[in-house]
């Protein structure tokens, strides 16, 4: 897999977190899936996003942020 230029990589990287995020929660409010469906497409979209950056610095954020909405989420 490529990866982006170094200089962009973070700037990318946060800006496709920050877009799982409000997917996420647009997810949550919409209560047409239940949490646990929300939290698995977030988690998903997240480990996706994880194995394109594996091996830097900033890979372990997104198992970060998914290990956060499924123990401290709230009711979908």
């Amino acid at each position: 897999m490529s990866r982006p230029p170094k200089n962009r990589s973070m700037h990318l990287f946060v800006e496709k977190i920050n877009d799982a995020c409000k997917k996420h929660d647009r997810c949550y409010s919409r209560k047409i899936q239940t949490r646990t469906e929300c939290d698995r497409v977030f988690c998903d979209e997240l480990d996706d996003l994880r194995s394109k950056y594996y091996g830097t610095n900033i890979c372990m954020a997104p198992e970060a942020f998914c290990a956060a909405v499924i123990y401290g989420g709230h009711t979908a």
